[in-house]
């Protein structure tokens, strides 16, 4: 028997890359496969070291939920845990870029 080291039920987060080679850095958020997660969507036309933030809408940072180097004309889909936040609205940034990126995090 080989183990995982997965407990039943859980679910191994695993960023996904695809090269796509696009001219604009791009920034989006998505509901995921389970209702515990969300997936944040961005693609990055250079390489960087980049760090994608959620803040509350006081401004105030609730995680840093990834610091990441980028390959240039990648799509980045990266799940996050969305269990322990309240009904609302939050913004998602992405920093790292000449400039920073944001989109908002609807909860409902």
């Amino acid at each position: 028997v080989v183990s995982s080291g997965l407990e039943e039920g859980e679910v191994l987060q695993v960023p996904q890359l695809i090269l796509n080679h696009r001219a604009e850095a791009s920034l989006k958020v998505s509901a995921a496969e389970h209702a515990s997660q969300a997936m944040v969507h961005f693609s990055t036309p250079v390489a960087a070291k980049v760090s994608l933030q959620l803040y509350d809408m006081q401004g105030r940072l609730l995680a840093n939920l990834y610091d990441i180097q980028t390959v240039a004309g990648a799509d980045y889909s990266l799940p996050f845990d969305i269990s322990n936040l309240k009904k609302g609205a939050y913004l998602l940034q992405l920093k790292g870029l000449s400039k920073p990126l944001a989109t908002r995090l609807m909860l409902q």
